[in-house]
């Protein structure tokens, strides 16, 4: 296994089936998607757990009401992957998003891969953070830049 991809989820049952689709439709497939419901007290957990019934990739825990940290860090003790993606349960992704990142990792033997992303409203789309580097950087560098 080499990614295993973190989504935890709280209340946002408007947004997660786009976002589960989105990781599930990845041209990228060795993957792993752990899904933690963080004691949503919406129907959240009934798209995740849906997700997990049509595809083994898709593992899914419901927690008590923690914290998304909290969140993060359960489902980091459960993941298997040589690397982790986080994707918030508001966010959706690009098809090619991991295989873009995974080819980078791997070709460049990172510890770390960044990629830029947007900003989607009802009337607006605009880059929220733009990253310039290109290629290899340090790994202080680039805890600078997701700090």
């Amino acid at each position: 296994m080499k990614l295993s991809i973190i989504v935890p989820v709280y209340n946002v049952e408007p947004y997660i089936e786009q976002c589960l689709e989105s990781i599930h439709s990845q041209i990228f497939r060795d993957f792993e998607c752990i899904m933690i419901d963080d004691g949503s007290t919406y129907k959240s957990g009934e798209c995740c757990e849906a997700y997990a019934r049509i595809d083994s990739r898709f593992h899914f825990i419901r927690q008590q009401n923690k914290g998304v940290n909290f969140a993060r860090d359960t489902a980091l003790h459960q993941a298997t992957g040589e690397y982790i993606g986080f994707v918030d349960a508001d966010d959706y992704i690009a098809k090619n998003m991991f295989s873009t990142l995974m080819t980078s990792a791997l070709e460049n033997k990172a510890d770390i891969v960044i990629c830029n992303w947007w900003e989607i409203g009802e009337d607006f789309c605009k880059p929220f953070i733009h990253y310039t580097v290109a290629g290899s950087i340090t790994k202080e560098l680039a805890m600078q830049y997701l700090a």
